[in-house]
């Protein structure tokens, strides 16, 4: 396998990487279009007919799905957000957030003992007399345990990425073991025990939220194991009405057996990730805009070999976190060892969070033109035109092809999304 960073890099540089057709006009999902990747040139294009799924092998539902134990999928209960137990004398705005001082992944964070002095943090030696904080956000909504599936409709459209996956809706879901919850868990799969005929599309799962997310929100996605492996391409990401003009934000993204997550903006013309970068990750793009560079937005990719596949769910998993308003766009990754008090409080309040992995300044690309109300998503497909790529595939190091991949249902082992909630915060 290539794991070397050149290796790596070479897939996600545009001198590198496989070109991407556009959309497919003919594909109309008004909430959801869009959400391509680098596509791979007609002639190492792989067609997946789903009209020739068969199952040479079949465990009719998977051993390891949780139901509960009462009532219907998903019971209904309410998690309330911890108030608040201190005060703070105004409340942290995008200026402050731009100031913010780095703060290693690799050390422990500090301790929650900051004061507000300007529009900037500054540390203070902890007393007894420290003023403390209070949040600048409620607690919109929130997804976790039992009651999980009922924030999302879940997706059964063609996958308009052209993976060779069926995505299913939340009765066939449970029906074919692609989900399970327990009381503080919920898991999104996709099938790993049925041995698929040539051509045949794999069963898996697309949740979208049923609420929407607004300019000034943030959004928590806290998750204990996320999919990686052979052929697999999973996204946790959000988009707005009418693609592209509504704009993309995703904010957990890769392919294969890459090391390390991918965040992308994907826009109309015009959109574009200004430099220097006020984050610690690494630019991969500039231009934001659907239409040239074959839609390959304007990405960053976080420094830490931690933030997917393997490395990620060996630590243990971690904390996605991302704030949007019309000043700009910024995603923080947090290892559950290292979350900052305030997110582990249900009280955010950007306390100690260092700089973010990747940020979007309205400087060089109007969030209020760019970005409309944008609805979450997350999702694991199969191959397709990023995963499946030419490119993606030998930087891998994979033997055979993306289709035969799909046929193998031990590729799927990891393939696995484990939830401990989905927050989204609005301002106070």
């Amino acid at each position: 396998m290539l794991t070397s960073t050149v290796a790596l890099l070479a897939l996600l540089t545009p001198a590198f990487a496989s070109p991407i057709n556009r959309r497919d006009p003919s594909f109309v999902d008004p909430a959801l279009a869009g959400h391509l990747r680098r596509r791979a040139p007609a002639s190492s294009d792989t067609t997946f007919n789903s009209s020739t799924v068969t199952n040479a092998k079949v465990v009719p539902l998977n051993p390891k799905r949780v139901l509960p134990t009462t009532g219907t999928y998903a019971k209904t209960s309410s998690t309330t957000s911890p108030s608040a137990t201190s005060t703070q004398a105004s409340t942290s705005t995008w200026s402050e957030v731009s100031s913010w001082s780095e703060v290693s992944s690799s050390t422990t964070q500090p301790s929650a003992t900051t004061t507000q002095a300007s529009s900037t943090w500054t540390s203070v030696t902890p007393s007894a007399t420290s003023t403390g904080y209070t949040s600048p956000f409620d607690l919109a909504w929130s997804a976790s345990g039992w009651s999980f599936f009922d924030s999302w409709d879940f997706f059964t459209s063609t996958d308009p990425t052209h993976g060779a996956v069926t995505f299913n809706d939340l009765g066939t879901s449970w029906d074919l073991g692609l989900l399970s919850v327990t009381e503080n868990t919920a898991t999104l799969r996709t099938d790993n025990w049925t041995t698929l005929a040539s051509g045949a599309n794999r069963n898996s799962v697309r949740i979208t939220s049923k609420e929407k997310v607004t300019s000034g929100s943030l959004v928590v996605f806290d998750v204990a194991k996320a999919p990686y492996g052979k052929s697999v391409w999973p996204a946790m990401w959000s988009v707005g009405d009418n693609w592209p003009a509504g704009g993309e934000i995703d904010i957990f993204e890769g392919v294969n057996n890459v090391a390390k997550n991918q965040m992308t903006l994907h826009t109309s013309p015009g959109c574009t990730l200004s430099k220097p970068m006020n984050a610690t990750g690494t630019i991969l793009a500039t231009d934001c805009d659907s239409s040239v560079n074959y839609n390959e937005g304007c990405g960053v990719q976080d420094p830490s070999s931690r933030s997917y596949g393997a490395g990620l769910n060996k630590a243990g998993g971690g904390v996605y976190v991302m704030y949007q308003d019309d000043n700009g766009i910024a995603i923080w990754f947090f290892l559950h060892d290292n979350i900052p008090d305030d997110i582990k409080n249900g009280t955010p309040a950007f306390r100690n969070w260092g700089l973010p992995r990747a940020r979007w300044d309205a400087s060089s690309c109007d969030m209020a033109e760019y970005f409309a109300a944008q609805t979450l998503v997350i999702n694991i497909t199969i191959c397709g035109d990023w995963a499946g790529s030419s490119s993606a595939w030998s930087a891998a190091g994979y033997s055979g092809t993306c289709a035969e991949a799909v046929m193998d249902p031990n590729n799927f082992d990891d393939a696995i999304f484990e939830f401990n909630s989905v927050k989204v915060y609005s301002p106070k």
